[in-house]
């Protein structure tokens, strides 16, 4: 685990280097999925993990403000511990985005609010549970298994 997140801060390292040079960095990150293809693609070695793909290139434009509305930075950034927030504060945080966070509505896979909605997109998600049994396959192999 250690060299796990020693290669994510060399990464981060890479992509806010080359973005001091203007070229820009984007992290793919299914490259946690189908663990045995992506093995056979780059021919990895049997003691490997992988962790991150990061790509490099320069931007044929450059974006005007953030793509996508996020959160308010008091709802992001904790100090010195870590925050939980109050179901007034959750609906608070998600109330600019036009719904507060438990309030019921008509929701995909029988959510019954925002936060429902938003933890069964994420985690029960095709992509996840693929992500799951990669890990989990990438785990076996390290181990012997």
């Amino acid at each position: 685990m250690l060299a796990l997140m020693d290669a994510l801060i060399a990464a981060q390292t890479a992509a806010l280097a080359a973005e001091s040079l203007g070229i820009g960095s984007c992290y793919i990150g299914d490259i946690v999925e189908n663990a045995e293809q992506h093995r056979a693609m780059f021919t990895l070695p049997h003691y490997t993990f992988t962790a991150a793909l990061l790509c490099f290139g320069r931007p044929a434009s450059t974006p005007k403000g953030p793509q996508v509305a996020r959160f308010e930075r008091r709802y992001i950034v904790h100090r010195n511990q870590y925050q939980s927030f109050s179901k007034d504060e959750l609906n608070d945080m998600h109330l600019p985005k036009g719904r507060h966070s438990f309030e019921p509505g008509d929701f995909a896979n029988g959510a019954q609010n925002v936060v429902q909605a938003n933890y069964l997109r994420k985690f029960t998600a095709g992509f996840s549970v693929e992500m799951t049994r990669s890990v989990r396959e990438m785990m076996k192999r390290w181990v012997g298994e």
